[in-house]
């Protein structure tokens, strides 16, 4: 895949690049990058490299996109450890939300399973979390972390 020449990458800055722990002993490239076409909104993506021993190179375990407002967040030890949380604004024009509003968020939780990622978990929060405009802007996943582990419990995840 990323050999592959046909493979883009729409990097324009990048925000951080970085060696994350994922859970004891296993360690990972964190990278985060955004673009902007103009407008008010960015492209961002995040994505979770590891590594192959076997082929002597790096993976993208884990790619997360957004159009908006992403947050993420690699969960390293506890019995959270191995796991990704990512909360995407979704924009409800419809409803006479602003585009810098408070938002719902969609959260979506990844497990780590061998170099990769599986999602495992999907839904979308009740409560509204600050965006851009709002004095107090609120950490969705933060907000979130007791729903998160129940569900997970729930799914036996």
């Amino acid at each position: 895949m990323p050999n592959n020449p046909g493979f883009l990458y729409n990097y324009q800055t990048v925000r951080q690049l970085g060696i994350v722990p994922l859970k004891a002993g296993i360690q990972a490239i964190e990278f985060q990058a955004e673009f902007s076409g103009g407008g008010s909104g960015l492209g961002e993506q995040i994505s979770i490299w590891t590594y192959d021993q076997k082929g002597d190179s790096f993976w993208p375990a884990l790619t997360i996109t957004s159009n908006e407002s992403i947050q993420c967040k690699v969960i390293s030890t506890g019995p959270l450890a191995g796991y990704v949380i990512s909360a995407d604004a979704v924009w409800q024009s419809d409803k006479g939300e602003a585009h810098f509003d408070a938002h719902q968020f969609e959260i979506s939780v990844y497990r780590l399973s061998g170099q990769f990622y599986l999602k495992v978990l999907t839904y979308l929060t009740t409560q509204k979390y600050g965006g851009e405009g709002e004095r107090n802007q609120t950490d969705a996943i933060g907000g979130e972390m007791t729903r998160i582990r129940s569900l997970l419990k729930a799914i036996r995840q």
